[in-house]
């Protein structure tokens, strides 16, 4: 079981890392803007470190680009039967069990907010916890199960458990760790694939999403 303790060891490195970091920047408000940055760099360059120390080939983190045409296929699939599933649960809760009004409105800086979802949490994000904690899981947990096209296990869902964990540690809301269930689909389109090509798309274009429909949220 050494590669999944290395993994849930860096884990929880990071995010005893990242909390200390969310408790200084309560004092020096100037930090508060660097908690993206902080957490990017981690995510990136963690994996590529360690790699590098136990001399273990980066390419197994998913860096595969063989079947593109595959991967956009699905890609469409998702955009196109789970979205708008997902759009209309969250107009439906903030309409209508919250009791926000809602009006259409583009984002501030739409531009900067696109790249900063794709560089600052698509990737650094799906890189760490597809690529390299879900691949450091299957090392000791095997992928036992077949299904959906691919062969994977409980690296999954170990995977998913500690990146919507770890969305607890700047926005400490219960429902954050909802993000479980797209973690969960990600990590079986990175087996499905074997490339974190996919997870990587799918999470910055739901975040770009959630980022539109939430500027149109006002408080009624």
């Amino acid at each position: 079981m050494k590669y999944l303790r290395d993994g849930l060891i860096l884990t929880l490195l990071i995010y005893i890392v990242l909390v200390a970091f969310a408790l200084v920047s309560i004092h020096f408000s100037s930090l508060v803007s660097l908690r993206p940055v902080v957490t990017a760099v981690l995510f990136l360059y963690v994996p590529l470190l360690w790699a590098r120390m136990r001399r273990y080939p980066v390419e197994l983190f998913g860096f595969n680009f063989s079947d593109l045409p595959g991967q956009l296929k699905d890609f469409m699939v998702v955009v196109l039967w789970v979205f708008p599933v997902f759009a209309g649960g969250f107009l439906f809760y903030h309409r209508v069990i919250l009791g926000f009004h809602y009006t259409w409105a583009i984002p501030h800086q739409p531009l900067q907010k696109v790249l900063f979802h794709l560089f600052g949490a698509a990737l650094p994000e799906e890189l760490y916890f597809r690529g390299f904690l879900q691949q450091l899981c299957n090392e000791d947990l095997r992928r036992r199960w077949h299904s959906f096209g691919a062969s994977w296990g409980p690296g999954v869902f170990v995977s998913a458990l500690l990146f919507a964990m770890g969305h607890l540690v700047f926005d400490p809301r219960p429902e954050r760790l909802a993000v479980f269930v797209p973690g969960v689909l990600f990590g079986v389109l990175r087996e499905r694939h074997d490339s974190i090509a996919l997870p990587v798309l799918l999470h910055w274009s739901a975040n770009v999403m959630v980022d539109w429909l939430s500027e149109g949220i006002l408080l009624f």
